[in-house]
């Protein structure tokens, strides 16, 4: 790999501290770049428990606001989830909310918002029933509702689960057979599919960080029960995502584990630490075009979503199909309305992209498996 001294130094913190192996972590770490690389990727919590104590003080102050996150975002999730149950309300924990149980400490595992999958017909019905627990609406899109709680905690509730490829990219969508009702949880095939899922779409655009793919390897060597992979693979192939879903597993290998470099993985892991957690905003933008084809459709993309989507934003779409272009142009008003700079910021690197760049992103996609 032609990875940089710190990325490398960074590996090994997270194979010494998260994957408990035998690796030997380096006497002549520049701790400072360090503590910049691990803040881009959310790993502040494992990087202050592998400093030296001369070198923890200017991160103590940031570890114990992680701390205390952790703390609190656990205590929501339990009153979040008693409330739903109250109110027969399904529902299903995602991601981190589950997945931080099997790292060596919950804290290691930063959680930026709580994830839970919901049916998109109960959107109203949660609305209602986190009236107690002071959940205040900061926004919808498509199936989806982002709460702000208390001590600036936020919860996102999603009406899709998993992903799969069409002509326009990696695109999401629901699947309740997933659930395990009775325990208001994914079962192990859907938590895995939607895990996986994930990294593959945030792969297509700008991203995925590091943290992701270690997220992969904790999964497969330190959750119980594992799922049936056979099943789970199907799924993957199923969607045309099952290329793009093996490199990233076979980089979590080989990162974490004992697995073998490959071109293919070495390029990808050098993808992978270019950017922090979410990715390079102008190599997602490069990437949208790549896989629409140009400028102004992915534009349109973004702007004329599929019927599905604006259905599970707008019941009133699902009961007047004709509404759809109403839709579109509420949508178009009220996303600029809440994210006006970021939509400034995207259009601006779309503009700045050029055709060279589109192309090589489109290629390198393809190296990838999407």
């Amino acid at each position: 790999m032609n990875l940089t001294k710190e990325k490398i130094d960074l590996i090994h913190i997270l194979r010494a501290v998260v994957c408990q192996d035998d690796t030997v972590i380096g006497s002549d770490i520049d701790w400072e770049r360090i503590w910049k690389l691990a803040r881009t990727n959310h790993l502040e919590t494992v990087v202050y428990r592998a400093a030296p104590e001369d070198q923890r003080a200017r991160m103590e102050n940031t570890y114990l606001l992680s701390v205390a996150r952790s703390v609190r975002q656990g205590r929501l999730l339990g009153t979040i989830e008693s409330e739903l149950r109250d109110h027969r309300i399904a529902f299903a924990p995602q991601k981190g909310s589950i997945l931080r149980n099997d790292y060596p400490d919950a804290i290691y595992r930063f959680m930026s918002d709580i994830d839970i999958y919901i049916r998109p017909s109960d959107r109203e019905k949660i609305r209602t029933a986190l009236e107690p627990a002071n959940g205040k609406l900061r926004g919808s899109e498509s199936g989806d509702d982002q709460f702000i709680f208390p001590a600036n905690l936020g919860v996102e509730f999603h009406g899709r689960l998993l992903y799969r490829k069409t002509k326009n990219g990696i695109e999401n969508y629901p699947d309740w057979s997933y659930v395990d009702t009775g325990k208001n949880r994914l079962t192990e095939e859907g938590f895995a599919l939607n895990l996986i899922g994930h990294a593959v779409y945030d792969l297509s655009k700008g991203g995925p960080g590091i943290r992701y793919i270690l997220d992969l390897w904790v999964y497969r060597h330190r959750h119980s029960p594992q799922p049936d992979w056979d099943l789970v693979w199907d799924k993957l192939k199923e969607d045309r995502i099952d290329q793009a879903a093996k490199n990233l597993m076979d980089l979590s290998e080989y990162l974490f584990g004992t697995g073998e470099a490959s071109p293919v993985i070495d390029e990808l892991a050098e993808y992978v630490l270019a950017a922090g957690l979410h990715g390079d905003p102008i190599r997602g933008a490069a990437s949208e075009m790549a896989r629409s084809g140009s400028k102004s459709k992915a534009i349109c993309k973004q702007v004329f979503r599929s019927r599905t989507e604006f259905e599970n934003r707008y019941p009133w779409v699902k009961k007047c199909p004709l509404l759809l272009p109403v839709a579109w142009i509420v949508r178009l008003f009220s996303s600029f309305r809440k994210n006006r700079s970021h939509i400034k910021s995207w259009l601006k690197n779309i503009g700045s992209t050029e055709t060279d760049e589109i192309n090589s992103q489109r290629e390198r996609l393809k190296r990838f498996g999407l």
